[in-house]
């Protein structure tokens, strides 16, 4: 089964311009780029991602493939491109819920887009992260989703509560929960743009911790109708002592696992922060999350209450 998103009109557009020239263009430089150590993981990078549960690699695509990236990202997000009528489930602010008006918006969400634009697939940013996930774990790793972020100027609102990336997922399969999930920085992400913040080491017990409140409960009712309720905040001050900011520049990646607990603060600058975000999960998880209509979509409707409420 396949997600029923809902079609953009900027959809076609991005297709036209990312055709098939273009992507052997960018395989071909892809080629040339893996000749060099960028593309590498250090042993000391590997070993601070199991130990931390997060590492930070600088320089980790160089800026004229983030300069490709980001043209494509800055389509996905415009939000008054002709003809687009109402916007897919998978787009929008999706720390607020869905149907905010986009002068109330404080951030951009754009759930899966290489599902929205195929030809996008396989992009310079993908088989990177299909690298790195083979240093960091082994062959058996999947690209699972992908996603676009970007926190608008002046909006020191625009922040994730802290929280596991598990309560958003399936958690009673036998199959492996093994995730990388890379955030690509195309632009600077300073402590005062909302970069991301950590709690190192809060990975190791591999469950959940504290109290994920559901805000007002809405994944409990109807998941077509979910408002404040998008955002699971997990409640411990004491986590929230220990957490550090890992500010980022524009090409560096940051890497965090399924079970660390992680959030973000709020851009209070008067430039944006603009992430492309990408997990790899081992492919029997892979399997079994698409085994039971979870594609990390918002039009997947059921199984996301399933998910929240410990059903699956």
């Amino acid at each position: 089964r396949h997600p029923k998103h809902v079609t953009m009109a900027v959809l076609p557009l991005l297709n036209r311009r990312l055709g098939l020239s273009n992507l052997l263009q960018t395989a071909s430089r892809l080629t040339a780029y893996r000749s060099n150590s960028h593309v590498s993981l250090s042993a000391q990078q590997v070993d601070q991602f199991h130990e931390d549960g997060y590492v930070h690699v600088p320089d980790a695509l160089p800026l004229d493939l983030v300069d490709e990236l980001e043209e494509v990202f800055d389509d996905f997000v415009a939000g008054d491109v002709p003809g687009r009528q109402v916007p897919s489930l998978d787009y929008g602010d999706h720390s607020q819920g869905h149907n905010v008006a986009r002068e109330a918006m404080r951030m951009i969400n754009v759930n899966q887009p290489t599902f929205h634009c195929p030809s996008w697939q396989g992009n310079v940013f993908e088989q990177a992260c299909q690298a790195w996930s083979a240093q960091l774990f082994d062959s058996n790793m999947r690209k699972d989703y992908d996603q676009l972020l970007m926190k608008l100027p002046n909006k020191s609102q625009a922040l994730f509560a802290m929280h596991q990336d598990m309560a958003y997922w399936p958690k009673l399969s036998s199959a492996p929960t093994r995730t990388a999930t890379f955030s690509l920085a195309l632009t600077d992400a300073e402590v005062e743009r909302g970069c991301l913040y950590v709690v190192p080491g809060s990975h190791h017990a591999k469950r959940l911790v504290g109290d994920h409140a559901d805000h007002d409960n809405t994944f409990n009712q109807d998941a077509s109708k979910q408002g404040e309720g998008r955002a699971l905040e997990l409640n411990s001050d004491t986590l929230a002592a220990t957490a550090v900011h890992v500010p980022v520049r524009r090409g560096d990646i940051t890497i965090h696992d399924e079970w660390i607990v992680h959030g973000s603060g709020g851009n209070s600058l008067s430039d944006p922060r603009k992430t492309y975000v990408m997990a790899f999960r081992d492919v029997a998880m892979v399997a079994y999350e698409r085994e039971i209509g979870f594609h990390h979509s918002y039009t997947d409707g059921e199984v996301l209450t399933l998910i929240r409420t410990g059903k699956v």
